[in-house]
């Protein structure tokens, strides 16, 4: 499978709260050396956020960086969310800090 299908197939670990899916398919990716992309990203930081797993979310946005991606206000939203549902207010605060 190409970059398009594994995003959608990561998408959609939202709707059935499988985070640990959308990682696995994230680790998929580079072992198959399928190119990550803003996209994978946003939506893998949006899966493991609505699941409150806030530490996966801030990993997910640190890999980004490390991929040469620039976060965008799509996974800022997404790692602060995460940070907040998991009740990481400081962390929130420091991911809301940094969007500036």
């Amino acid at each position: 499978p190409g970059v398009i299908t594994y995003n959608a197939a990561i998408s959609a670990c939202e709707g059935g709260a499988r985070w640990q899916d959308a990682l696995d398919m994230i680790s998929d990716m580079r072992q198959q050396h399928v190119q990550t992309d803003d996209i994978t990203f946003n939506a893998g930081i949006n899966v493991c956020g609505k699941c409150a797993r806030w530490q996966e979310s801030l990993v997910l946005f640190r890999d980004m960086r490390t991929g040469h991606l620039e976060p965008d206000v799509i996974a800022h939203s997404a790692a602060i969310n995460a940070c907040v549902l998991g009740s990481q207010w400081h962390a929130a605060l420091g991911m809301f800090m940094g969007a500036r």
